[in-house]
């Protein structure tokens, strides 16, 4: 478990999980990254309080390899600042934002 984390100017995505990763935060803030959090695979991600500054795409979560299901997020408190797509969520992935389910886009 990791809390207090900062990432900055990453220049793919600032946090990813694939193939089953588990990962689990208490604080993690992202600041000038392509892409703020990814989950895909079967990964599991669960944040306590994410914060996202000048990120193009915030909370993604997908399935990549068809042997796989999709990822599944879980964000327990977040705050996003100039964030230009704050959640992508694929086909057989699960995202949910303050206790709120996000559908499929």
């Amino acid at each position: 478990r990791l809390y207090g984390t900062t990432i900055k100017q990453a220049l793919g995505t600032g946090l990813n999980a694939n193939l089953n990763a588990q990962l689990i935060l208490g604080r993690l803030s992202l600041t000038d990254c392509k892409n703020g959090v990814r989950a895909t695979d079967l990964s599991t991600i669960k944040i306590d309080n994410l914060e996202l500054t000048n990120i193009d795409q915030g909370i993604i979560a997908y399935k990549n390899l068809p042997e796989f299901g999709g990822g599944y997020i879980e964000i327990v408190n977040y705050k996003a600042k100039n964030v230009k797509e704050l959640h992508l969520v694929g086909q057989g992935a699960s995202l949910s934002l303050k206790g709120q389910a996000i559908e499929v886009q």
